[in-house]
């Protein structure tokens, strides 16, 4: 698993759990072990459920979730979502999860067959806009997201 407090990669016994969707879509939820099995399962519970709110075109590529402590900013890639709890809550305060997994799975799910086709690369240069300055400013990797 990644760990962004350490920026690096992990190798733990996780606490595992199977999400499994209407659409026949089965997620993989790795919980690091430094949570209780109640506490767990109640994270892997809270965010299957509002992964379970995406439209399925972006949690298609979707395979695992991580969930670590740690207020660190979430991500996507790698067939994954990457979930650091306090940030979490940091996200439900602003009224910004939804948006935020929105981002992240739209990472794993959209940006290997788009964001470097010629057809993408072609209609950003006639667009010559971006929906924010983070995207506009890191075009390369942020734009579908």
């Amino acid at each position: 698993m990644f760990d962004r407090r350490i920026e690096g990669w992990v190798t733990l016994d996780a606490i595992l759990f199977e999400a499994i969707y209407t659409n026949n879509k089965t997620i993989e939820i790795q919980v690091n072990p430094e949570f209780d099995s109640a506490q767990a399962t109640l994270e892997a519970s809270t965010y299957a459920y509002e992964i379970g709110k995406l439209p399925a075109i972006l949690i298609k590529d979707v395979e695992t979730v991580w969930i670590h402590l740690g207020v660190k900013p979430f991500g996507g890639g790698n067939q994954n979502l990457l979930i650091h709890t306090g940030q979490g809550e940091l996200y439900i305060k602003d009224g910004i999860l939804e948006e935020t997994l929105v981002h992240e799975a739209s990472h794993t799910s959209l940006d290997t067959e788009h964001a470097s086709s010629p057809e993408w690369i072609v209609a950003q240069q006639k667009d010559g806009n971006y929906i924010s300055t983070y995207a506009r400013d890191n075009s390369s990797r942020e734009d579908i997201a």
